[in-house]
């Protein structure tokens, strides 16, 4: 067929159709085809065919009447044209994001498309000799030659699996389907599936070829393809029934797709080198043989069972396991004698994660809770969401960024080393093996049983000298005893004991914690061992999300709010992740409280050591107080060298502005536009973001505002700003030193300066808030006013002075002090208490030791600039800013400078999605703000930057 033009394809639907259109040619395999669109905005698809197929061309027009798709059709010179409405949508290969939520739309769509299309039929539509047709794939058998080594033998395993199925593959139910429901075949429009095109390829096949194919496509591309396929089959499955056998053999029709494919590829490239389209899908069609490949069938197909609604395993398989019911032993344990641990993510029993990542410390705190309980064992949980499995033995990248193991699926028996281990059932040895490396099973015995096998990990080495493959052993044989740390994974000495129906392509090893988009097929492969062994476990249930929500909505505040589309149940913190009730790990970008790190250790003990002595006012003599403002005016200027402690950011801030009005004798505030300075009432009245904001009163008579500058649209805040002659002179200036809920805004060179010489020639005091940007934030400098070369009279420190414990501080001059001691006393009842004190003295240390100043200032520069180089590649990036450790990146468009809050929001959900976790500022909500604590590493600062990669392509 000879190539057709777009202008031929316009002059061909005016002349036949009267349709003023303008032409853009789309990819085809045979036929050639168009998107018309005309001035008024109607577009169709016209479709030219060679007369070849005008057979089979004619029954596609029954076809698309059968769906409601009226068309037209016209002969010329040998070749056929069709017009069809056009199917609004982008192609599912270039559609971001792909969520969940739109994996399984895109299974109950083509469910429902394929019940439409099944019930049509036309002998045409048997097309022997076709091979695109499934259940005639053998054709690819003698040119498997054509492939690369490596794919060719994937490939003949796969050929060899498909002939073992076909006498049952023969058997499923035949139906039209459409047989070609590939990536440039959906659509996609507003987030949803919006239809189906290019019917091509329909015929009649077996229907469980439709969903593997389906299958083939939407797993094509994604860090974990199988998460992606479980959402497809859920969804089909919704729709339209499957049966067991036909699930079973997903695994195999999608290789054969993929084999298919790949040969087709291999044998157009020799024979149409040019044709780039023909090469479309190979390299993703290789990538994802290869996955298919390693992951197994069995995995593949239990997985894809479970998705579809169907058991794993049949009553038939479970006979022999169930008849231990009650009855079996595995360690000496008495009815009753066991306390139930809590393991849990968010488990007060076991503590910070420098305590259970301890053996020993874990061991010390686990005998002081049987102690107490006076009982002999502890049990650790089955199915229970714990912390515990860090190392990167138990992680992986899926298709929402990292992702951690954290669902146990045995049950745990903790004991002194030595305590002995019994024999489940009857059966032979296995497996013993010493699976080395830190938190993996350390010794470990498998047996097997007449349909099951049982693993018994973390033993001494003592039991492996007695276990040797294929030796029998007895139910209730002594076969073991718990190994000490040393042995047994670095754990406090327990027993690991589980149940496993299906060894999987396993040998000596097998997963004891898995991840939670697995639960449910694990949870079958290895059952709660609970019923058989007569134990009574209470389950460790953390309060739901939901229930959180609903409680806050009765309980709290209607002006609490919670942050993200989706909020997150929180519930542990380390260094710079927060862990929600899942397990799942979020990389904190936002949080600058915990300001050396989320309960960093030496924090929480020194906490620990003076909450246990004692925990006071000051007006007692402690000499954590005076130690504490030492160390902190060492690190300020000179002049500023007198302290007083409080207990938050808006406290400091207001007794700063009480301190001014004292010292000056006035009344009035200068402050910045888009300034915030905390939540009391004086604290509001002088934060044009909040009084300025929704549900505030407005700027009160006493306040002055200085415009903020803007980087982005250029405008200069200094220009025409003149204090009130109106007015009596006000007592103060507060500002932050870099504005944050201004959207990160560092001022221009001498902004701050020329207000600093304008206001103290009228006797003001100068105010410098450094609740967020103070303590070595900014790198260049241990405080932000100082990058800015400002001397400021009073300065103001907040939370990240506690590390999120409630300590906050201001300081002065001399002077300042002195003219605020006029008799009234100075009380503040926490204000400077010896916790407190202990925890900033230990927070100064950590910034000096850790050398974090320094640390915020070089790895600040090098992500500002990874940060420019994104921006350029992405133009609603229009503006990198800030210092050290305080960031700001603004969206607005790149001509007009007109905010987008909208994918600034869109960014930020997103981001969070892929474990990132950042939040939008400035008085248009489009700035992204990036303060994360000062632990935070090169390597953190990296999959941040890689997350925004995979994001931006879409915003």
């Amino acid at each position: 067929m000879n190539n057709i033009t777009p202008q031929q394809a316009e002059s061909f639907a005016s002349r036949h159709w009267r349709l003023q259109v303008s032409a853009k040619q789309l990819a085809g395999f045979e036929d050639q085809n168009f998107h018309l669109l005309t001035k008024s905005g109607e577009a169709f698809l016209l479709k030219c065919s060679a007369k070849s197929n005008h057979g089979f061309q004619s029954v596609l027009d029954q076809v698309y009447g059968h769906i409601g798709m009226p068309t037209k059709t016209k002969e010329e010179n040998g070749q056929r044209w069709t017009l069809l409405p056009w199917t609004p949508g982008i192609p599912w290969a270039d559609f971001r994001p792909r969520t969940p939520e739109l994996y399984q739309d895109l299974g109950i769509k083509a469910a429902r498309h394929y019940q439409t299309i099944a019930t049509f039929s036309d002998d045409a539509l048997h097309r022997h000799e076709f091979r695109w047709d499934l259940a005639q794939a053998l054709w690819i058998k003698p040119l498997t030659g054509l492939l690369a080594d490596d794919i060719k033998t994937i490939v003949d395993l796969f050929i060899e699996r498909f002939e073992e199925l076909m006498p049952m593959y023969d058997q499923f139910p035949k139906t039209t389907i459409h047989n070609d429901l590939n990536d440039y075949n959906i659509l996609v429009k507003d987030g949803e599936v919006s239809g189906f095109i290019d019917y091509g390829d329909m015929c009649h096949s077996q229907r469980i070829n439709e969903l593997a194919i389906l299958l083939t496509y939407g797993m094509m591309d994604q860090a974990s393809p199988l998460d992606s396929g479980v959402h497809i089959v859920k969804g089909f499955s919704k729709i339209q029934e499957l049966s067991r056998e036909e699930i079973l053999c997903l695994h195999t029709l999608i290789g054969m797709r993929l084999a298919v494919s790949l040969v087709t590829s291999a044998k157009n490239l020799q024979d149409q080198p040019e044709n780039v389209y023909l090469q479309i899908s190979r390299q993703p069609a290789l990538k994802l043989i290869r996955r298919l490949a390693e992951k197994g069938e069995k995995w593949t197909n239990y997985r894809f069972l479970d998705a579809a609604g169907h058991q794993l395993f049949e009553e038939n398989d479970l006979k022999n396991l169930l008849s231990y019911m009650k009855t079996a032993m595995v360690v000496p344990v008495q009815e009753g004698d066991y306390y139930t641990l809590d393991l849990t993510v968010g488990s007060t029993e076991l503590g910070h994660e420098h305590y259970y990542n301890d053996a020993k410390e874990h061991q010390r705190r686990i005998n002081h809770l049987l102690a107490i309980h006076q009982k002999t064992f502890a049990i650790g949980s089955y199915d229970e969401i714990r912390p515990l499995y860090s190392s990167d033995d138990f992680t992986e990248y899926g298709n929402e960024g990292q992702r951690w193991r954290t669902v146990h699926i045995g049950l745990d028996f903790f004991n002194e080393a030595g305590c002995e281990v019994y024999a489940f059932a009857h059966g032979r040895v296995h497996a013993s093996k010493n699976n080395e490396g830190d938190k993996n099973y350390g010794n470990t015995v498998i047996l097997e049983h007449k349909g099951f096998y049982t693993l018994y990990g973390h033993l001494s080495s003592a039991t492996l000298e007695n276990m040797q493959i294929g030796q029998e052993v007895t139910a209730g044989q002594l076969i073991g005893w718990l190994g000490e740390p040393h042995e047994n994974g670095n754990w406090a000495p327990h027993l690991h004991f589980q149940i496993i129906l299906d060894m999987l392509d396993y040998e000596d090893d097998f997963p004891g914690v898995c991840f939670m988009e697995e639960r449910e097929v694990w949870k079958q492969i290895s059952p709660d061992p609970r019923p058989f062994l007569g134990l009574e476990i209470k389950d460790n249930h953390s309060w739901t999300r939901a229930k959180i929500q609903q409680q806050r909505r009765e309980k709290l505040g209607r002006s609490y709010s919670l942050s993200y589309d989706e909020p997150l149940h929180i519930v542990r913190a380390h260094g710079v992740y927060l862990y929600d009730s899942s397990g799942r790990k979020y990389l904190d970008c936002v949080n600058n409280v915990p300001h050396v790190g989320h309960q960093n250790i030496r924090v929480v003990e020194a906490a620990s050591e003076q909450a246990q002595l004692l925990n006071t006012n000051t007006r007692y003599l402690h000499r954590n107080i005076v130690e504490l403002a030492d160390k902190l005016t060492r690190t300020l200027p000179n002049h500023l060298s007198v302290c007083h402690f409080v207990n938050s950011g808006s406290e400091a801030n207001e007794l700063a502005i009480r301190m001014a009005r004292i010292a000056t004798g006035r009344n009035g505030v200068v402050a910045m536009e888009h300034g915030y300075h905390g939540n009391t009432s004086l604290c509001v009245d002088i934060s044009s973001y909040k009084f300025e904001g929704k549900g505030g009163q407005g700027q009160k008579d006493f306040v002055q505002i200085v415009p903020m500058p803007d980087p982005v649209r250029g405008s200069d805040g200094t220009k025409g700003f003149k204090l009130d002659e109106q007015m009596e002179l006000p007592a103060a200036f507060i500002h932050e030193s870099i504005l944050s809920c201004g959207g990160q805004v560092v001022m221009p060179d001498g902004f701050y300066g020329s207000l600093y010489e304008d206001f103290r020639t009228k006797g003001m005091v100068m105010i410098a808030d450094e609740v967020q940007t103070g303590l070595g934030r900014v790198g260049s400098h241990m405080w932000a006013f100082e990058a800015e070369g400002l001397r400021p009279d009073v300065v103001t420190i907040g939370k990240p002075f506690g590390n999120g414990h409630p300590l906050a501080a201001v300081v002065c001059t001399e002077e300042i002090a002195d003219r605020f001691h006029n008799g009234m006393e100075y009380f503040n009842t926490f204000g400077g208490n010896p916790v407190s004190c202990a925890i900033g003295l230990e927070v100064l240390d950590i910034i000096e030791d850790s050398e974090l100043q320094n640390h915020g200032w070089v790895l600040g520069q090098w992500i500002t600039t990874e940060l420019k180089e994104i921006a350029k590649q992405y133009p609603s990036i229009v503006d990198v800013r800030g210092r050290g450790l305080f960031l700001g990146w603004e969206f607005a468009d790149p001509v007009t400078k007109s905010p987008l809050a909208h994918k600034a929001s869109y960014f930020v959900n997103e981001m969070k999605r892929y474990g990132v976790l950042l939040s939008t500022d400035g008085p248009y909500h489009n700035v992204i703000k990036f303060k994360p604590p000062m632990v935070f590493t090169q390597s953190h600062a990296e999959y941040m930057l890689a997350m925004m990669k995979e994001v931006m392509p879409y915003i």
